[in-house]
């Protein structure tokens, strides 16, 4: 599997589809002497979101990274010990006075960066989170505010309320949604519930369900009301589904699936 990973599979004016098997997406290419306004080293949470929005601005712009190009949905399995492959066992260590060798498998290698490594998932930090030193008494502080973030929220739950989503495909582990583009990316590994509604870099909503990873690090801006889980559950390829906000909670509940 790793061997066939290893190839090159972004070329030639395409890029591997990630949520559909055997699936391609257009991406633009340069060649090696082109001159482009951005390169980016990263393709991660911030890297793969940055190397997005510029785009979009219509900046050309070029982004690397270490690993393969995975395929989910055909490299992966549902379990651990079969994600061996995507672990980063080159020897790593930190800088600083007390230097320390990092881990192989606490990152992933990838295109994609640690978002291939915690399978898309992060949950949206609580306020006190933020101010975990001088709330909680752990910790340090972050150099940002919740109400600095909080606007980067809404904009990613604004655009999951903006219009219809499209069922791509779906199974046990969760229900892939095609429509209008949310903002998400990566953030820190967490247990996601069950209904949490997880937003990769490319912006396609993911739908978690019973059979879901336990530990992710992808962006979750919302949670599905639990009355709603059996109908998320019976979602089919094709059917069509809207989001709608419940209430005015950090983690917001949406209901009316059908």
């Amino acid at each position: 599997m790793y061997e066939r990973a290893e190839q090159i599979r972004a070329a030639d004016g395409r890029a591997p589809d990630v949520f559909r098997k055997g699936k391609w997406v257009p991406m633009r290419c340069f060649a090696d002497d082109d001159e482009v306004d951005f390169a980016i080293v990263g393709t991660g949470a911030g890297g793969g979101t940055l190397a997005c929005k510029l785009a979009e601005a219509g900046f050309s712009v070029v982004a690397f990274d270490a690993g393969p190009f995975w395929r989910p949905l055909e490299d992966f399995a549902s379990d651990e010990s079969s994600q061996g492959d995507l672990y980063w066992t080159d020897e790593r260590i930190t800088g600083g006075a007390d230097p320390i060798q990092l881990g192989s498998n606490n990152s992933g290698r990838g295109v994609g960066g640690s978002t291939v490594h915690y399978a898309m998932v992060a949950l949206r930090f609580r306020p006190e989170w933020l101010s975990c030193r001088s709330k909680l008494g752990y910790g340090r502080d972050w150099p940002i505010s919740y109400d600095e973030l909080e606007p980067y929220y809404e904009e990613a739950e604004d655009a999951l309320t903006s219009g219809p989503f499209t069922v791509a495909t779906g199974d046990r582990m969760g229900v892939r949604l095609d429509g209008p583009e949310v903002p998400g990316g990566e953030l820190l590994s967490e247990s996601p519930p069950p209904g949490a509604v997880q937003v990769p870099s490319g912006g396609a909503p993911i739908l978690l369900l019973a059979d879901r990873q336990r530990s992710a690090g992808y962006d979750k801006p919302a949670v599905i009301h639990p009355g709603d889980l059996p109908l998320a559950g019976q979602l089919r390829p094709a059917e069509t589904i809207r989001f709608d906000m419940v209430g005015d909670h950090p983690v917001p509940w949406f209901r009316d699936l059908t």
